[in-house]
């Protein structure tokens, strides 16, 4: 999660001006693609990973410097940590994914339609 702050960081940085900056919030364990919508980052909703990057920016006074728009699952699912030390547990299933980066890829596309 450090990196995935660092990142936001990073690429918000740029003026208004700049490059467009999309993201894509947790993906693990969702199974549902019907649940996978579109927020700007402080209004994502059910999601744990946005939950967490929102409270580590405001325990670190550290905040992006502009919106953005997330792709995110509102599917709130139990985690399960591996009980094997070699499992990486947590993982994501490819049509989620799959729907996670199409949905990106339509943002894009719509943000360049706009210009």
């Amino acid at each position: 999660m450090k990196d995935k702050a660092l990142l936001i960081l990073m690429a918000t940085s740029f003026p208004s001006t700049g490059p467009k900056f999309f993201s894509s919030m947790g993906a693990a364990l969702k199974l549902d693609p019907t649940k996978i919508q579109v927020a700007e980052f402080w209004k994502v909703k059910g999601d744990p990973l946005a939950r967490a990057l929102r409270n580590r920016f405001k325990r670190d006074k550290t905040f992006p410097k502009r919106k953005f728009q997330c792709v995110y699952s509102d599917e709130l699912l139990e985690n399960k940590m591996p009980v094997d030390p070699d499992d990486r547990g947590n993982g994501t299933i490819a049509h989620i994914t799959a729907v996670f980066g199409f949905m990106l890829a339509g943002l894009v596309v719509q943000d360049a339609i706009k210009e």
